[in-house]
């Protein structure tokens, strides 16, 4: 647990909380302003050795009752890029409630807030979803409404990591050079801490090793942590991130692709596979029982 952070409003809210063991820090919370209240579990990281606007927003998937919060922090921040880096459910269970429409034309409201599928992109990156949207404060006719692109990653499963680390290479490298300057990129996952932070730990970590290129590993991650509560889950993404890392590195001419590290990114791929492999098993499992335990539900009835 980070030293010297609290949790004022994250204490107070706890049915604003998608998971009451991942806590928000207060010292870089996402505030409300000009809303019914002023939290929502949304964390700022600031990315090192550059100006202070260049920034992510990680956030968890929103609840039913954090809807109209998540798109009033949207239009707020004039968001124009949030990545979904996870599907709404998971072996059975609920990762996140939907927030957006799913057919063009199609238009849903949240709180004051009218979010309209104006656009069915091109993918960005192979396997992903981009949709653009339009988001309209209904309740103040001057408000200019409000481009946001919605790109969905449906691959990454909750706690693990990709076996390749290039694709993710692609829509960092990708986003960067779509978002606008000097407004933050939101990403978000389930609890915002796994996924969400393992990505944004991509341009954290590249900016960090070149500013210091005997930085530990470690060290990063715990930076990250004093951020986002629980940054990089789980070992397996410690170990994505770093396999990312090192395919950037070699990718930009930094290092070159040696035996040793070729016999590395081959053994993490040997595990994540595994790892995939078991889930996928545990998936159908619950989707399964889900299944189950909703026709029971519907005989009763």
């Amino acid at each position: 647990m980070p030293p010297n952070c609290t949790y004022t409003a994250y204490d107070a809210n706890p049915e604003l909380n998608r998971y009451l063991d991942v806590r928000c820090i207060e010292e870089t919370r996402v505030v409300l302003k000009n809303h019914d209240r002023d939290y929502i579990h949304a964390s700022w990281m600031r990315m090192p050795g550059t100006k202070k606007e260049d920034v992510y927003i990680t956030t968890q998937g929103p609840l039913p009752e954090t809807l109209a919060d998540f798109w009033h922090m949207i239009f707020q921040e004039k968001i124009a890029y949030v990545l979904m880096l996870c599907t709404l459910f998971e072996g059975g269970v609920e990762k996140c409630t939907i927030y957006y429409p799913e057919k063009l034309g199609e238009m849903v409201k949240f709180g004051k807030y009218e979010i309209t599928l104006t656009e069915c992109k091109e993918e960005a990156v192979a396997g992903t979803t981009w949709n653009a949207l339009t988001v309209v404060d209904s309740s103040d006719s001057s408000s200019e409404p409000l481009i946001m692109n919605h790109v969905q990653v449906p691959w990454w499963p909750d706690q693990l990591a990709p076996e390749d680390a290039r694709p993710m290479i692609t829509l960092y490298k990708w986003v960067k050079s779509v978002n606008p300057k000097g407004t933050p990129i939101c990403v978000h996952c389930s609890a915002g801490v796994g996924r969400t932070a393992t990505f944004v730990g991509i341009d954290y970590a590249t900016r960090r090793i070149m500013e210091n290129p005997n930085i530990e590993m470690v060290e990063i991650v715990r930076e990250m942590r004093g951020m986002r509560f629980q940054s990089v889950q789980s070992h397996i993404q410690f170990l994505f991130l770093y396999v990312t890392l090192l395919e950037y590195f070699i990718g930009e001419g930094v290092i070159e692709r040696t035996g040793r590290i070729e016999a590395f990114m081959e053994q993490y791929k040997k595990h994540a596979l595994r790892k995939l492999a078991k889930r996928q098993v545990q998936n159908k499992k619950g989707e399964q029982e889900a299944a189950d335990q909703k026709e029971k539900e519907a005989v009763k009835a």
